[in-house]
């Protein structure tokens, strides 16, 4: 080692004499020695020789102006003495210094956070650098990866897309834009983007697993499954193309496969969040939701603070299984997920959490939340509401379901003391706020405390001839049918099925079939035109309200898991509900019947995707159901008889 080597080992020793004897020596021997400078500098501020530390700092910078480290060790002995507003300045000399120099940026931009001038303050002295020294590429680099890190995508994609201009070979620049373009939801053009980087070097695992991913959110998953089987060729121990190929085969129903690569995945990285989360799914999906619920906390046990969906997840298999003790409790998690804003507190700041205590005189707005057939399931405890708050309350919907709901005021309020408004156009204020399916958990509802009257909703005056006058009077059964939901629901591959299914139903005649949903799907529309004598409501439902008019009309209803089957219910109409294997949590385990739903009858996959059993079960149980119905009107008749002739006697 040389003199200057051995005065540095002795200083990192903490060594001060021999490191400033060896300094000393080194300088008065190359008096320019910027190294020994800055060295001696730092053992002088060690000796609190503040102002000789400086000197020393200031001479080394005036020997190498252009060394950004000179400048940000200044800056590391001015922020040490609280002298805040000269160490910035020599942040930003160190910036000016050398422009492409990560370590200045991130610490001028820690200091400009520290004392109040936030990062937008970065970011324009970025830009007039860049506007000087537009192909200066690891300064767009910087400036991207400081959006991304605010999840500010969109300006991080513009930066890595000028990064990639300078360089158009420079692999992560690429792999960085493309992720941007992920993040954005720009699929197709993120797709392309890691094509690109493909080109650059085809055996990236990386660049093919995104890929996966990204035909998973578009849908194609035959394609994410050759996406991540090209992964795991290049990289067997692709953490993330396990999993992803796990996930993606458990969406596609095959359990078994799943669970073979989520297992890879754990013995990859034993501590694997997103491996155990999914074998909760898989687990959930077989209706195991006892071991669902213990992958479900192993993921909140190492990521307390991530992977929100894990915790939301356990609550409503606890919710299945009947455990509403803890699964109310467990279902509040469901305000961490940020693909769910259920709850926006900007909207009515200020307001408290109600949690069922009095608040007379005050006014209290419940927020409805998720889909709409929430709504309709949770609304039957807005009465107990009005009656236990003693407040002012304030329903606020979403706008479809208003026109069914608003007449409901006058009879969940009949002192006046409730109104109901959107929640789409801007809230009233209000002194305290409880979201709907926060209700259960406030009421402390258990199975047998459901409010579950026959029929707590009405149909609006105005709506209700209309469908009584369109649908033939001719003593048929009249039955309703829905076999589709919304397809953006994360459900909807299990819960759905094309109309045709019901082929078997549809073939009697004798029958008044009516289509209750306002569109169909391209498959079910040309099914229809095989079978003429089935009424599609179609465009004629204008709303929600037209919706239960139209139920209220009929004789039974026969629909899978949508907002349908909680009107139906509402209205105390007969309702029979196809539900998958794995039926979401409101209609728990097994049960024929629903807690919820009086007038419900509950059919269930007998196997996984198994709906041809469902409808023969649903046939048998339609013909036993037009009997009762045929056998209640002779009686009614009968009895209407008995009474015309005792008063003619």
């Amino acid at each position: 080692m040389n003199q200057y080597e051995l005065a540095r080992a002795a200083l990192e020793k903490k060594d001060l004499g021999a490191a400033e004897r060896g300094l000393l020596a080194v300088l008065k021997a190359t008096p320019d020695h910027v190294e020994a400078m800055r060295e001696l500098a730092v053992l002088r501020f060690m000796q609190r020789r503040f102002d000789e530390a400086e000197r020393m700092a200031l001479a080394a910078i005036a020997l190498r102006p252009g060394d950004a480290d000179s400048h940000l060790q200044l800056a590391d002995i001015y922020t040490a003495l609280k002298r805040h507003d000269d160490a910035i300045a020599r942040h930003e000399a160190a910036c000016d210094a050398d422009a492409s120099s990560v370590r200045a940026w991130v610490m001028l931009g820690n200091a400009y956070e520290k004392h109040g001038r936030g990062a937008d303050a970065v970011f324009d002295r970025m830009a007039r650098v860049l506007r000087a020294q537009p192909d200066l590429k690891a300064l767009w680099l910087l400036l991207g990866n400081m959006r991304a890190n605010r999840a500010q995508h969109g300006q991080a994609f513009d930066a890595y897309d000028r990064a990639v201009q300078c360089d158009p070979a420079d692999l992560d620049a690429q792999l960085l834009r493309a992720g941007a373009l992920y993040l954005l939801e720009r699929y197709d053009a993120a797709l392309a983007g890691y094509d690109v980087a493909l080109k650059l070097r085809p055996a990236l695992h990386y660049a093919w697993s995104q890929k996966g991913n990204i035909f998973v959110r578009l849908g194609r998953r035959q394609d994410a499954l050759v996406a991540y089987k090209q992964a795991l060729e290049i990289e067997p121990g692709s953490y993330d193309a396990l999993v992803g190929m796990g996930a993606t085969l458990w969406e596609l129903d095959q359990f078994d496969a799943a669970l073979t690569f989520l297992q890879a995945a754990l013995h990859v990285n034993p501590r694997g969040a997103a491996a155990f989360n999914n074998i909760g799914q898989v687990m959930a999906s077989l209706k195991d939701d006892a071991n669902a619920i213990a992958m479900f906390d192993r993921v909140h046990e190492m990521e307390p603070d991530s992977l929100a969906e894990a915790d939301l997840s356990a609550a409503t298999c606890r919710l299945r299984m009947g455990d509403f003790a803890s699964g109310w409790q467990a279902y509040e998690r469901r305000f961490r997920l940020d693909r769910n804003p259920i709850v926006e507190p900007g909207r009515y700041a200020g307001a408290r959490r109600w949690n069922g205590e009095r608040i007379d005189g005050k006014t209290l707005l419940v927020v409805a939340e998720q889909g709409a057939g929430d709504t309709f399931q949770f609304a039957r405890y807005l009465p107990g509401v009005v009656q236990a708050s003693g407040a002012r309350v304030i329903f606020a919907v979403q706008a479809p379901t208003l026109p069914l709901l608003s007449g409901m005021a006058a009879h969940w309020g009949p002192d006046g003391r409730l109104s109901i408004v959107s929640a789409d156009s801007t809230l009233p204020s209000a002194d305290y706020f409880v979201p709907l399916m926060s209700l259960p958990l406030v009421f402390g509802t258990r199975l047998d405390s459901i409010p579950s009257a026959a029929r707590y909703l009405n149909v609006p005056e105005g709506y209700r001839g209309k469908w009584r006058a369109a649908l033939p009077a001719d003593g048929r059964l009249k039955c309703g049918l829905v076999t589709s939901g919304n397809p953006k629901h994360t459900n909807d591959r299990n819960r759905s099925m094309p109309l045709a299914t019901l082929a078997p139903l549809l073939a009697d005649t004798s029958v008044v079939w009516c289509v209750v949903q306002p569109g169909v799907t391209a498959a079910d529309a040309e099914f229809l035109k095989t079978v003429p004598h089935v009424f599609s409501a179609g465009a004629n439902l204008k709303d929600f309200a037209d919706t239960a008019a139209l139920i209220d009309a009929l004789d039974v209803v026969i629909t899978v898991d949508t907002s349908v089957a909680h009107i139906a219910g509402a209205l105390g109409k007969p309702v029979f509900v196809m539900l998958p294997w794995a039926a979401e949590w409101r209609w728990m385990h097994d049960r024929l019947d629903s807690p919820w739903y009086p007038s419900a009858r509950l059919f269930r996959q007998p196997a996984i995707g198994d709906w041809r059993g469902v409808v023969n079960a649903i046939r048998a149980a339609l013909v036993a159901h037009a009997r009762e119905l045929a056998m209640a009107s002779v009686a009614k008749s009968f009895d209407a008889f008995s009474r015309i002739e005792l008063n003619a006697v």
